[in-house]
């Protein structure tokens, strides 16, 4: 794919990240991939697993010309640093309660 997304002549190449919003979101998720791992940036979210730091090792490797673009969950807050929904303000709220259970109850593959 990295070689045709260079064909094609884009110039940056943002790669975004799954947040998930609902139970009931998170268990088509499961149904769909099986074991996922998730971390919490403001809403729980879907790790990659690496994927987006290797896509930036090929990227550079083969030279391509555009740039990669990591929009995870902690650089959106970045982001928007001032405003309410970013990291900072967060670490000072406290989550919703289901989630705060769902994140310490889940058991991982």
């Amino acid at each position: 794919m990295l070689p045709i997304i260079e064909d094609i002549g884009v110039k940056h190449l943002n790669i975004c990240q799954i947040e998930i919003m609902s139970r009931a979101q998170l268990k088509k998720i499961e149904r769909a991939l099986g074991g996922i791992e998730i971390y919490q940036a403001f809403y729980p979210v879907l790790d990659d697993g690496g994927l987006v730091e290797d896509i930036m090792r090929e990227v550079l490797e083969k030279s391509y010309s555009y740039s990669v673009l990591d929009c995870n969950g902690f650089v959106k807050q970045s982001r928007s640093a001032l405003g309410t929904q970013s990291f900072w303000s967060i670490l000072n709220r406290k989550y919703p309660p289901e989630w705060e259970r769902h994140r310490y109850q889940r058991k991982l593959n």
